[in-house]
């Protein structure tokens, strides 16, 4: 069933590769559902005891999004772990039986996937009714050969257009767009793809410092996000 236009055009917001813990308070008090933490490669990294600083961090608990390649450590289990964290971005294959594994300690399952041209979308469509069971939401992303998310690299929308039309009919799982998007371009990508969330990362940071999290940068991409107007989206089944 096609969602009304009012739910259907205003995504949650997951603001991603924070590395520091004002930063990620700073989100969370103003507007970000979701908070992405790396702690497993690149310049956004940080590491796992961190990480679980940040989820304990006022108003931040319950809304991170730890994003990991591999099978869990054995802490993730752990009672006082789960009450700190919402899910997970899986950077391991698809097919991983991580994926499962971390599925039921009853974390949500966020996986990212680019689509560069008109036969990926077909694989990717295929890759979501595999995993319908598994994943909670997929995150669209840019193709940058070598890198995995926080590239700064926009795609074209049209592209993946066909699976934004299926998902915001309620045929395919929550789908979220990231890639390039800064305050000045997320309203056309929400008006364009109706995702269930956004996904933001370099947009919001300090020029040529990443991780560094602008306050003033968080602030605009929110206020463009809510200009679309209506109430807010929840992020995959949040």
């Amino acid at each position: 069933m096609q969602k009304d236009a009012a739910e259907a055009i205003n995504p949650g917001i997951k603001i991603c590769g924070i590395t520091r813990v004002a930063d990620a308070c700073f989100a969370a008090r103003n507007g970000a559902s979701l908070i992405g933490l790396n702690v497993f490669s690149g310049p956004r990294q940080i590491s796992l005891p961190a990480a679980m600083d940040f989820a304990a961090a006022p108003g931040v608990r319950g809304k991170v999004v730890l994003l990991l390649a591999d099978s869990p450590a054995a802490w993730t289990a752990s009672p006082p772990v789960m009450g700190l964290i919402h899910g997970v971005q899986f950077y391991g294959p698809p097919q991983s039986p991580a994926i499962a594994k971390l599925k039921s300690l009853g974390l949500r399952i966020y996986l990212p996937v680019s689509v560069h041209d008109a036969p990926g979308v077909n694989v990717v469509m295929r890759q979501m009714d595999e995993l319908r069971t598994l994943a909670d939401a997929w995150l669209i992303d840019s193709h940058v050969p070598g890198q995995r998310g926080g590239t700064g690299k926009p795609f074209d929308w049209r592209i993946a257009k066909p699976l934004f039309d299926l998902s915001a009919a309620g045929d395919l799982p929550p789908l979220g767009l990231a890639g390039g998007l800064t305050a000045e371009n997320v309203a056309a990508g929400v008006a364009a793809l109706q995702p269930a969330f956004v996904d933001v990362s370099s947009g919001v940071e300090e020029a040529g410092r990443p991780g560094i999290k602008s306050e003033e940068k968080i602030l605009a991409f929110v206020r463009a996000v809510r200009s679309a107007g209506g109430p807010t989206r929840s992020a995959g089944g949040e």
